[in-house]
């Protein structure tokens, strides 16, 4: 049975995310102010109720703050401040983190859970995007030092590593665990160096180029849909990750400001 979304907030990114999610199902609505954006024939209606009384959606994407107290429909968010006061909602809640669902993270995942690297002893990544590091060592944070453009995380499990804010030297992220090291370039390429005497380099490569799902868009919306027909049952990008990811970068400012202190998070 085909599936259907409302869009609270008509934007360019809903709108392509409505484009994409004409291969799994349907818009049912939408509220907000893109008459000029409407490039489909997507219903526009004047409220969120109205939009959940006469659209019937099956799940909402959300991009602009609202009241959905007795709202109990599966929900994508694409924006920060939709975010909070989310806690207790009856209904599986992920966020649009695309970059999670491209084929390069996926497979970076799961090199990373299948212990093809050993225990994680460190890593080091060059973006400053401390959502990506949480979702791809699942590891819980618990303080940062950023004396500068550089700092250091320490996590739970005894896990460290180093990250800098510049994108200067490309966004690489590199982790070395007991078994191997494992360099990954966003660009396309993931490098697995195994420390046995006869291990071989292993290279995964990831061309993008032609590909319409490398970013992981469309990827994200099947997960999504996947939701609405409850063949999943649980989001990959969740809330509390994005909290967690968003206290992070906010304590590594505060210690910036602190002369690189260590704040716990």
């Amino acid at each position: 049975m085909m599936k259907t979304i409302g869009i609270i907030g008509l934007n360019e990114t809903t709108l392509r995310y409505a484009q994409e999610f004409r291969k799994f199902g349907e818009t049912a609505g939408a509220t907000g102010s893109g008459r000029e954006l409407l490039k489909l024939d997507i219903p526009l209606f004047s409220s969120v109720q109205e939009l959940l009384d006469y659209g019937q959606p099956d799940g909402l994407i959300v991009a602009s703050p609202a009241e959905l107290e007795d709202c109990t429909l599966p929900l994508l968010l694409c924006a920060a401040d939709a975010i909070s006061g989310l806690s207790d909602y009856p209904a599986p809640v992920m966020t649009a983190r695309a970059l999670h669902y491209a084929p390069i993270i996926i497979h970076a995942r799961e090199l990373i859970a299948s212990g093809r690297l050993g225990q994680i002893h460190s890593f080091h990544f060059s973006d400053g995007n401390m959502d990506l590091i949480l979702h791809l060592t699942g590891a819980k944070p618990l303080s940062v030092s950023m004396p500068g453009q550089c700092g250091v995380i320490k996590f739970e499990n005894g896990l460290s590593g180093t990250f800098n804010r510049s994108t200067a030297c490309g966004q690489i992220y590199e982790f070395t665990g007991s078994a191997a090291a494992m360099r990954l370039d966003l660009c396309g390429e993931i490098k697995v160096y195994p420390f046995d005497s006869r291990g071989l380099t292993e290279t995964y490569e990831f061309d993008y180029s032609g590909n319409p799902d490398c970013n992981g868009g469309t990827t994200m919306l099947e997960h999504f849909r996947d939701l609405l027909d409850g063949t999943a049952t649980a989001p990959h990008t969740t809330v509390a990750q994005a909290l967690a990811a968003a206290a992070l970068a906010q304590a590594a400012e505060t210690s910036c400001k602190e002369d690189g202190h260590y704040v716990a998070l």
